[in-house]
């Protein structure tokens, strides 16, 4: 009884460091192609987070979209190739730092699934991790399971 809340334990703990540093590196992503792409074409590639937060919630969690929501997705995929381009419709026009600004959302997309599946899994609420005394009072309240 007491290994399983340990390892639910040590996953939580994990997740927490693993999403922690995937925050850290997106916001050193951002800045860095603010610098480089300039503000405008992070801007624009910053927009593709519902791609990938789709892309990332149909890969990780199995979770199937509608023909509508595809349909948008695709629109809103060749708006953005259309603005990431220059609106020259041409590969060529994407710089190298645009693509890196790409991982500003890839990395919030997977820490944002990775953090609500943990949510969803543990007895933990957001208010709780939000709140730090309410985390106080949890683990007070459930000290005979966390040990």
């Amino acid at each position: 009884m007491g290994g399983g809340c340990s390892r639910e334990r040590g996953r939580v703990a994990a997740v927490a460091v693993a999403t922690g540093i995937m925050f850290g590196l997106a916001t050193w992503c951002y800045v860095l192609s603010m610098e480089k792409a300039g503000a405008v074409s992070a801007s624009i590639a910053i927009q593709t987070y519902p791609l990938f937060a789709i892309l990332v919630e149909m890969v990780l969690i199995r979770q199937g979209k509608s023909f509508l929501e595809l349909a948008l997705t695709l629109g809103l995929v060749l708006d953005l190739y259309y603005l990431g381009t220059g609106g020259t419709w041409r590969l060529a026009g994407i710089s190298v730092w645009f693509l890196a600004a790409l991982g500003v959302p890839l990395l919030w997309s997977i820490a944002h699934v990775l953090i609500r599946e943990e949510l969803t899994t543990t007895p933990i609420t957001p208010a709780k991790v939000t709140f730090p005394g309410s985390q106080v009072r949890f683990v007070a309240s459930n000290k005979e399971n966390l040990f």
